[in-house]
């Protein structure tokens, strides 16, 4: 049998590890009698521990990292919020009455603001309109963002 064929064949017979095609074979003395209980007069195993400085420096790391994103979001909410508000401020508003079954989403996806998102256009109409509560009546009258521009 060559090599090749050695390691293509399965071995059930339980003698690969002792074939003399594996050079890379290592006999691991070991079993249930390898793991002895420590006896109290060895040394306990010490793990590495940090020092108060660079347990500080760890801390102020970590700390950075996390105002740096929280400044990171808080950059991008603004900047989503003025492109929002700069869209919305392009677009003209119109008189819409409300039906039955409508619903502020609704009316604010069928507005259809580019650069804007529906849950700015719903926000916009109920500040405008002074829908605390959100609630719609058939038959009311309300202001939506239009299509033609100021």
């Amino acid at each position: 049998m060559t090599y090749a064929h050695a390691l293509c064949t399965p071995a059930v017979d339980g003698t690969a590890a002792l074939s003399e095609f594996e050079p890379n074979l290592v006999l691991i003395e070991g079993g249930r009698g390898a793991c002895r209980p420590r006896s109290a007069r060895e040394p306990r195993e010490e793990h590495p521990t940090l020092s108060r400085s660079q347990s500080a420096l760890l801390i102020l790391s970590f700390v950075s990292v996390l105002l740096v994103l929280c400044l990171a979001s808080l950059i991008t909410d603004a900047l989503a919020a003025s492109s929002s508000s700069a869209a919305l401020s392009k677009v003209g508003a119109q008189e819409v009455v409300v039906s039955e079954g409508d619903t502020l989403w609704g009316i604010a996806e069928d507005a259809g603001v580019s650069g804007c998102s529906t849950s700015d256009v719903v926000s916009w109409i109920v500040e405008r309109n002074g829908l605390g509560d959100g609630h719609l009546v058939p038959g009311q009258r309300i202001i939506v963002p239009g299509a033609s521009s100021n």
